[in-house]
């Protein structure tokens, strides 16, 4: 008798959390959103995401708010997302990072699972630039530039998992260069100090690179991709050049924590169809020299779970340190 009635309370209640769960994912969203991007202000992310907010707010009848949690090549950002109450309120924009973090730290603070994709805006891939001032003119050049001068010469980073840092990792490996990373919060920060002298080579990607290149501050020396870039049509690639192992593309993609109620996911990935479609989202990748992603989600899951898989072999093969 008390098992029937604790089976018929069980069956109430979760009925009843049912009901609460589509009334609220009816409703949602009640109050604005925070989008959190995890490099500094300025940055394509930023720039990305703020286009992304001001197309995402009218589609969902609330304001969508940008702020910046730099820092931890994106981890700080990924976590404070994760534990930011209500669930669902506050999405992450990122790239690549986020899930290469999981291999960067001993104790990231999440799983892959964690997160669930909602869009993805953009992909485009990477130059290695250096200042105009360095007597190197190709990569060849740049290679024997630095091999002269072991521990001499460093180069920006913006995250042990970052794709710029695991890129010039592998170019390490296969020349047999000896550069140093120095961390910073951001492709400018890092193209800032290149120019002023506080490194000597980094990896922006190609819209980044070819804006100052044609300034006259930069040189580029090759392009990551299976292709030469419209962007920077006279820059060989990598692969032109025998290194077979550099073309990684970043990406950018809105997250929300897959604690998030499923018809509250599913809202907002239907918003973000309609966001990555916009004529105004289009303009600016396009400006940046970004491509779009025109397979669906669950193919743009498998592409991100397969390239974190990479990155942590990447960690293992070229011994990279793993922080605490």
């Amino acid at each position: 008798m008390f098992a029937r009635v604790l089976k018929g309370l069980l069956c109430s209640i979760a009925i009843g959390l049912a009901g609460t769960c589509a009334v609220q994912a009816q409703d949602y969203p009640t109050r604005p959103l925070h989008i959190v991007i995890t490099y500094a202000p300025g940055s394509t992310t930023d720039i990305l995401a703020r286009v992304v907010a001001s197309r995402l707010s009218p589609e969902l009848g609330q304001p969508a708010l940008v702020e910046s949690q730099a820092g931890g090549g994106g981890l700080i950002g990924a976590r404070n997302v994760l534990s930011a109450q209500p669930v669902g309120y506050t999405l992450l924009y990122g790239s690549n990072a986020i899930f290469g973090n999981l291999h960067a730290y001993k104790n990231p603070g999440y799983k892959f699972d964690d997160f669930t994709a909602l869009g993805v805006t953009a992909m485009a891939p990477w130059a290695l630039v250096v200042p105009t001032n360095l007597p190197a003119k190709d990569l060849k050049e740049f290679v024997a530039w630095v091999k002269a001068s072991p521990d001499k010469y460093n180069y920006g980073s913006i995250g042990p998992s970052a794709i710029p840092s695991l890129l010039m990792e592998r170019l390490k490996a296969s020349t047999g260069m000896s550069l140093q990373p120095v961390l910073y919060k951001g492709s400018d920060p890092a193209l800032l100090a290149m120019l002023g002298g506080e490194i000597q080579a980094y990896f922006p990607t190609v819209g980044t690179a070819r804006t100052r290149v044609v300034a006259g501050q930069a040189r580029a020396l090759a392009v990551g991709d299976s292709k030469r870039s419209e962007a920077l049509p006279d820059v060989p690639t990598f692969k032109e050049l025998g290194y077979d192992n550099m073309e990684l593309m970043v990406w950018n993609a809105l997250f929300a924590p897959s604690s998030a109620p499923k018809p509250v996911i599913a809202k907002l990935q239907s918003a973000m169809a309609k966001v990555t479609a916009s004529p105004e989202l289009k303009a600016q990748t396009g400006k940046m020299s970004m491509v779009s992603w025109t397979d669906t989600l669950e193919k743009f899951n498998a592409h991100i779970k397969a390239e974190a898989a990479s990155v942590g072999e990447d960690f293992r093969r070229l011994k990279l340190p793993v922080e605490d």
